[in-house]
């Protein structure tokens, strides 16, 4: 991080060589996948340092990440996205949404568009959901995976309690009868907002 790299006077030269070795790692197809979470992870973690706040940079191209073959890297791309979500992001994490064949993929890039209704207003938010994200994002809610992140689902139904459609309303209706008791009681929480 920058305070490793001040107190031992690394200079700025030697930590972007750094950030470039570990996103060649992360990059590198033919590494396991874990590692190359870890390497990501890192990578990210070397460029928020670097980075004035945390929303100048990703430290990674998230395009380029949403199209590796290995869902795991995929969902740790859109998972590593620092909150509040930078806003050009937006479109790409609808597309993603809508079009991931990997149910925990979408999910997460639904969180990384939808956690930001904890303080933002809703209309660019659901401005950039397209009527393809918004259905694919109702069957995902309605019939969560069994082991799906509660947090991420707590933080795509914003998106729903948001859109308060008929089909939102009904898919906010059986996360709350399909959810574990703790996603049911945050989700109703939302609509009381």
């Amino acid at each position: 991080t920058l305070e490793v790299a001040l107190d031992h006077d690394l200079g700025d030269d030697l930590v972007e060589r750094a950030h470039r070795k570990w996103l060649a790692i992360a990059s590198a197809r033919h590494r396991w996948a874990d590692v190359r979470v870890l390497a990501l992870s890192t990578a990210t973690m070397i460029a928020r340092s670097r980075a004035a706040s945390a929303d100048d940079r990703l430290g990674y191209d998230l395009s380029a990440f949403l199209h590796d073959p290995s869902d795991e890297v995929r969902r740790a791309a859109l998972e590593l996205i620092p909150t509040p979500t930078p806003k050009p992001l937006r479109p790409l994490l609808a597309q993603t949404l809508a079009s991931d064949p990997i149910e925990r993929v979408a999910l997460a890039a639904a969180q990384a568009l939808c956690a930001d209704l904890a303080s933002d207003g809703p209309k660019p938010i659901l401005a950039a959901l397209e009527n393809k994200a918004l259905t694919r994002l109702q069957a995902l809610l309605s019939h969560p995976e069994a082991d799906a992140s509660a947090g991420a689902l707590v933080d795509a139904a914003r998106c729903l309690v948001a859109d308060a459609s008929a089909g939102s309303k009904r898919a906010l209706v059986a996360l709350q009868s399909h959810a574990p008791r703790s996603v049911r009681a945050a989700v109703r929480a939302l609509g009381r907002r």
